[in-house]
């Protein structure tokens, strides 16, 4: 039988190897002396730029015109790393890689309270060393910013469910509003869509768990909840085109800023 100080042993040793993939996945990327990588990292340099030297940081703008094909937050966030480390290439992937690492720690900690720490330890390294997570962490895609959000939203609804007290559940419900509406300044509606199709699925299992097999217009109407975060994306999609087409065209990559001299 294994003793309790072995298996700290081991838990250590796994602490120990999460924290050096962490760190080289997630840290060494900031040392190395790579030109910023066009469109979306040029781009996203140029916008965040020019939040700092315009001092606006509502409207997001390239090349002096408003930017408005994303939400704002991971402007927010590189114009804050460039406003407090200065204009190069390193305090631009910054905010990538730290909301890649992140991600990977919430992965963690949902794996480790629904299923257990060895769950939880291995979850955050798998998601750590995926080559898409990892990829996305080191360009400038607003993605990898919306994971921690959705992650920690999906557990938060989860111990909601379990709340024993009303009080509870509603502090775990406020809490979920404030991610859900982080995740929408991320990437629009695409984490409510994430959470609804998480809520539709464990709502039919319960209901079939409950009270046994489901009738075919239920089943219909469930399925139907699961399709209408989609249509609300689409929604949003058209109507935003409605609004801003009027925009004037978007400049070609090759014309923004130098990505090697962006803050020139």
């Amino acid at each position: 039988m294994i003793r309790e100080d072995e298996i700290q042993i081991r838990w250590r040793g796994m602490a120990a190897v999460a924290a050096v993939l962490a760190a080289v996945v997630f840290c060494y990327p900031l040392l190395l002396d790579i030109p910023l990588l066009d469109p979306d990292e040029g781009l996203h340099a140029s916008i965040a730029q020019e939040m700092v030297e315009r001092g606006d940081w509502v409207i997001p703008r390239l090349q002096g015109e408003p930017f408005l094909d994303k939400p704002i937050l991971y402007f927010w966030a590189e114009a804050f790393s460039l406003r407090m480390f200065g204009m190069h290439e390193a305090a631009v992937r910054l905010p990538g890689l730290m909301f890649g690492l992140l991600g990977a720690v919430t992965t963690g900690i949902v794996g480790w309270r629904m299923f257990g720490r060895g769950v939880g330890l291995v979850a955050g390294m798998f998601y750590g060393t995926m080559i898409l997570p990892v990829a996305l962490s080191q360009a400038a895609t607003h993605d990898v910013a919306l994971v921690p959000w959705v992650n920690l939203a999906l557990l938060l609804f989860w111990l909601a469910d379990q709340a024993t007290t009303r009080r509870a559940a509603m502090a775990y419900t406020l809490a979920i509003g404030v991610l859900l509406g982080l995740s929408c300044l991320t990437k629009g509606l695409v984490g409510v869509a994430l959470l609804n199709l998480y809520h539709a699925h464990a709502a039919q299992h319960e209901r079939a768990f409950r009270h046994g097999p489901q009738y075919p217009v239920k089943d219909a109407l469930s399925l139907w909840k699961l399709a209408l975060p989609l249509k609300l994306l689409g929604a949003q999609k058209i109507i935003f085109d409605a609004l801003f087409m009027h925009r004037p065209a978007k400049p070609a990559p090759g014309l923004l800023v130098s990505p090697r001299h962006f803050a020139c």
